[in-house]
């Protein structure tokens, strides 16, 4: 998050528009209730954060690179599907995939995703999240899903609404995309991948996008 909801912005921005698809594009209702379980879940994490993050800029007046790898493994992955995540962005391609390819693609996604959010996390200077505690219900046959409301305040720039989306597995409550000012971070994931992914046919197909995947980089 952070500044990568204005570095990353106008990224999501333009490749969100070469597509119609949202992973969750229907609300079913929505409440207020600060003590619904995703909101406390969804808070304290973000709270531990950025507590963290203001730590480290008080005690360095930078943040260490080697300091939000810890932050994200200890905060951030525990509380995030990126499992999940990485299901939705191929879509119905995802059953094309075998076990053994599926696990290849959800380890390179889920380290891509890392470094993304390391790259905001490195960017932080003093931003505030403030919860609304609004809970919107999604759609989910199988598993319960909801949308949680916040705001991301900048110190020299217009605030962002973000929705922080979760899914219940035995009562535990985890991240799995973050709509941006109503542009989904999976959503711009599916864009880059799905291409790539659909037009692969065979088992080696598949497996070349896979290697592909290994060889990018996310900027640090």
């Amino acid at each position: 998050m952070m500044r990568l909801l204005n570095k990353s912005k106008i990224f999501l921005t333009t490749i969100i528009l070469s597509t119609s698809v949202l992973f969750n594009a229907s609300v079913f209702a929505v409440e207020k209730d600060c003590n619904h379980p995703a909101v406390v879940t969804v808070k304290g994490m973000v709270d531990e954060i950025l507590e963290d993050l203001k730590g480290q800029l008080k005690k360095d007046g930078k943040i260490d690179k080697k300091d939000v790898n810890a932050l994200i493994n200890s905060k951030l992955v525990p509380k995030a599907d990126l499992n999940t995540t990485a299901a939705l962005v191929l879509a119905n391609h995802w059953k094309r995939l075998n076990p053994q390819q599926q696990a290849r693609f959800i380890d390179e996604f889920s380290k891509q995703m890392i470094r993304t959010y390391g790259v905001a996390f490195e960017a932080y200077d003093g931003e505030t999240v403030d919860f609304d505690c609004r809970v919107k219900k999604l759609p989910g046959k199988v598993v319960e899903r909801v949308e949680v409301g916040s705001k991301i305040n900048h110190n020299k720039a217009p605030s962002n609404q973000v929705g922080f989306r979760l899914l219940n597995k035995n009562n535990n409550w985890y991240v799995y995309d973050l709509i941006i000012d109503n542009i989904s971070i999976g959503n711009s994931y599916r864009t880059v991948y799905l291409p790539k992914f659909s037009s692969a046919r065979t088992p080696a197909q598949i497996n070349q996008r896979l290697d592909q995947m290994k060889s990018t980089k996310v900027s640090r």
